[in-house]
């Protein structure tokens, strides 16, 4: 991950604030005709990300552990709504990693099962990446995950894209449909 793509705002110049800690992007972002006094901002795909984390990642906040090579991590919350949200992010390393749930009897689950999930996704799908307009999360739709022994795993694909996110949710309350 490059510095101007980590969390920390490692940017100089006019760019260490014209880019809202690099949420944003603007006409000409991170090129050589790059103007500070230029308007015309929007959304990156972090912004949407931020903006889910503050709408949605409600509730009692549940303990994570990244993944042992370090390259996956994820945030967990149990919603007032009954829904659980898995919240996670990969580095810039192709390949696939998952997401393992662990305890769904806790959660009122059977142990075994199947289990309805919905996903997002949290990306730019424009040359700039970091920079580029993102309206919202891509809906990737519902997956049916059979687990049992009280664990769910969820597979990430990463196609080395720095910017990307993911969330899944799944209802854990039988008053919650999808």
């Amino acid at each position: 991950m490059t510095d101007e793509q980590s969390r920390g705002n490692w940017l100089s110049g006019y760019a260490l604030h014209d880019y809202l800690a690099s949420l944003l992007g603007k006409p000409h972002a991170n090129t050589p005709q790059y103007n500070p006094k230029q308007a015309g901002y929007w959304p990156n795909g972090e912004w949407q990300l931020y903006k889910y984390y503050h709408q949605n990642m409600t509730g009692m906040r549940v303990g994570t552990l990244p993944s042992p090579d370090l390259i996956l991590d994820t945030y967990a919350t149990i919603g007032d709504d009954g829904i659980v949200r898995v919240m996670a992010g990969v580095r810039v390393v192709s390949g696939s990693r998952y997401v393992q749930v662990n305890g769904l009897a806790s959660l009122g689950l059977p142990k075994a099962a199947n289990l309805k999930v919905h996903q997002y996704s949290f990306d730019s799908n424009v040359t700039d990446q970091h920079y580029g307009y993102v309206a919202g999360p891509t809906d990737l739709g519902y997956a049916q995950y059979a687990y049992s022994g009280n664990s769910v795993v969820f597979p990430i694909v990463n196609t080395a894209r720095n910017t990307t996110a993911y969330v899944f949710e799944f209802a854990v309350d039988y008053r919650t449909t999808f």
